[in-house]
């Protein structure tokens, strides 16, 4: 196929008629110009000339057909993998023309332009022939011819092509057949019909049976001695060839023997090594035997020399065990004497930790509450007493009778962790001075006298909580003391109450402090009182057109506090949609959501299932 397409031994190739008949396509070219002929009808006479000439020069070529139906436009070329049919449709001989001329190209290399010439320059190095020359410059007739027409692109072919064929012959080649298990790409999938497919139009199997008729293996020289020496044990390969033919009968169809390599056949090759793998069998066998002589003389010693250290062993042995048994009793004699001293600890801390527990068993029994604060107090109450009144609208009495006596120990506690404050104080004063007259009116005056030291005990209280009036009187007797001391020049008086009046400003401070405290868990409470007020966005709009409705009443009427009053209820009305989203609003945070997600499929799905209302929404 090769020969087919270049000249050998004087004969014309393929792609010398491809350019002869080029040459006849620009010389009809510039006739059809002249006479203003179809361009379409000369190409096709000129691809039949083509084909016509292939069937004159090589229709009796091996690898070239002439086919039987429609031949002046076909012909068939026998390649590796089948026989092949070209049709020349008119667009063969024009798809060699080279648009690039040779005046172009002389010209673009004489550009005063570096960047220029050095392209010209490529383009004609890439042109070159097999022997590295330009196509233009090879010959004088050639180039003279090339001025008019060029260089083809056949010709282009012919020289990358003889120059690839240098490269090979100057190297050993190595060559790799990839087959593709299926033609879907699917890892785990063997199609046995496309592998076989593959393997027969790629020659593997022509290849195969090639190398099995002929001497499918080579072996260099020193490594045929090294593989095969030992079936002869001779130190040349001389030796070795003739004691090898002789004692196989060898001939030359068999294997052949060249200066660096020896060719063999397949059988041979299978022969001769299974005749290696016999001799290393034998090898292996005869020092097997001589290994187990050796073992059995050393067993037999070794056996000796154990059973003599056996006996030594044994004796040292009782004697170990005997030091191991006294060692031992004595070890659990000392720990068995620590385990009491131990015991006897643990049962003392147990009975301690025990003694702990039911104190504060006891105490948790009796004082139920007392790890609760005062405020957890009061939250339990009012959950008891409105569960109480429940119970009695549903006339359940036996569970209001149990929720009674649940309630009087709670009651009890609050009493008992109630923070004492000025108002508490106050009032347990109040109750005292009422139970005192009630006393004295009943004429009790035994009681009255406890009731009295009571009574005492909480005024000499209300000197530790005073008041915010009682502490800016106080302040207003110290300023007047400081001035007169300060008058008399008795500045260590002075000191001692202007630290005096300091601590009484820091009281007042704490007041101060405690009051925006109080305010600000007001308007906390009143914030969570007036969101707990809305179920869902449609009361929370509801309320704010009310509000403005509202609002602009009190501007038509010009009251412009309660105005002003309404304008920041709904202002805090409107930050409250923020915490009621519509469904409009959830869609939108959504969409956001899913551009800058990366998985925007995922984003996509939340989406569809918000629309087909899937998803919960508090409106």
């Amino acid at each position: 196929m090769f020969h087919l397409f270049f000249k050998k031994s004087g004969k014309t190739g393929v792609l010398s008629l491809l350019d002869d008949a080029w040459g006849n396509y620009n010389s009809q070219n510039q006739k059809s110009n002249s006479s203003s002929q179809n361009s379409t009808t000369i190409e096709e006479e000129i691809d039949g000339k083509f084909v016509t000439l292939l069937h004159q020069n090589f229709s009796s070529h091996p690898s070239y057909l002439r086919p039987k139906f429609a031949s002046d436009n076909q012909f068939i070329l026998k390649h590796y993998a089948g026989d092949v049919r070209y049709t020349c449709n008119g667009t063969w001989v024009s798809s060699n023309v080279e648009t690039l001329t040779n005046e172009l190209k002389s010209l673009g290399n004489q550009s005063s332009l570096q960047l220029v010439r050095e392209v010209f320059d490529h383009g004609l190095s890439s042109s070159s022939s097999g022997d590295g020359k330009p196509m233009a410059i090879a010959s004088n007739k050639k180039q003279q011819r090339s001025l008019i027409r060029g260089v083809s692109i056949g010709s282009q072919f012919k020289s990358s092509l003889n120059s690839l064929v240098q490269k090979l012959n100057q190297m050993e080649p190595h060559y790799v057949r990839c087959i593709k298990p299926n033609l879907a790409k699917l890892p785990q999938v063997m199609d046995c019909g496309e592998v076989l497919r593959q393997l027969k139009y790629s020659g593997m199997f022509e290849a195969v049976r090639i190398r099995q008729q002929g001497y499918a293996l080579r072996m260099e020289h020193e490594s045929f001695l090294k593989t095969y020496g030992m079936l002869s044990m001779k130190d040349s390969l001389a030796d070795l060839i003739t004691a090898l033919t002789s004692e196989l009968k060898l001939t030359s169809e068999e294997w052949q023997i060249g200066h660096t390599k020896i060719f063999l056949k397949t059988r041979l090759m299978e022969q001769l090594n299974m005749m290696v793998n016999l001799k290393i069998r034998y090898s292996v066998r005869r020092l097997q035997r001589f290994g187990r002589k050796v073992a059995k003389e050393r067993c037999g010693r070794l056996i000796t020399a154990w059973a003599k250290l056996q006996l030594v062993l044994r004796r040292i042995r009782k004697r170990r065990l005997a030091c191991i048994t006294i060692q031992k009793v004595w070890r659990g004699y000392v720990e068995w004497k620590q385990f009491q001293i131990y015991v006897s600890s643990l049962i003392c801390v147990q009975s301690l930790w025990r003694k702990y527990r039911a104190v504060q068993i006891a105490d948790k029994l009796r004082h139920p509450y007392r790890d609760l604060a005062y405020e957890e107090l009061l939250e339990l109450e009012s959950k008891w007493q409105s569960e109480l009144d429940a119970c009695v609208k549903k006339a359940q009495f036996d569970a209001a009778g149990k929720l009674e006596q649940k309630l009087v120990p709670l009651r009890d506690a609050i009493i008992a962790n109630k923070p004492l404050t000025r108002e508490v104080i106050d009032e347990t004063c109040v109750q005292l001075e009422s139970q005192l007259e009630e006393l004295l009116q009943n004429k009790e005056y035994e009681a009255c006298s406890s009731v009295k030291e009571q009574l005492d005990e909480w005024l000499l209280k209300k000197k530790d909580f005073p008041t915010e009036e009682e502490l800016q009187e106080e302040k207003m007797v110290l300023e007047g003391k400081l001035e007169d001391c300060i008058a008399k020049k008795s500045y260590q008086d002075a000191e001692k109450l202007r630290k005096e009046l300091d601590m009484i400003m820091v009281k007042l401070q704490a007041f101060r402090k405690d009051e925006e405290e109080a305010l600000q868990k007001e308007e906390i409470l009143e914030e969570e009182n007036e969101q707990k007020e809305f179920d869902s966005r449609v009361q929370l709009e509801k309320r704010i057109e009310e509000t403005e409705f509202k609002l602009a009443e009190f501007i038509a009427q010009k009251n412009y506090i309660a105005a002003e009053e309404f304008q920041t209820k709904l202002d805090r009305f409107i930050l409250l949609r923020k915490d009621y989203p519509s469904r409009d609003d959830l869609i939108k945070e959504v969409l956001i959501l899913s551009f800058k997600c990366t998985d925007s499929l995922a984003a996509y799905i939340i989406f569809l299932f918000i629309i087909d209302g899937r998803v919960e929404i508090g409106i």
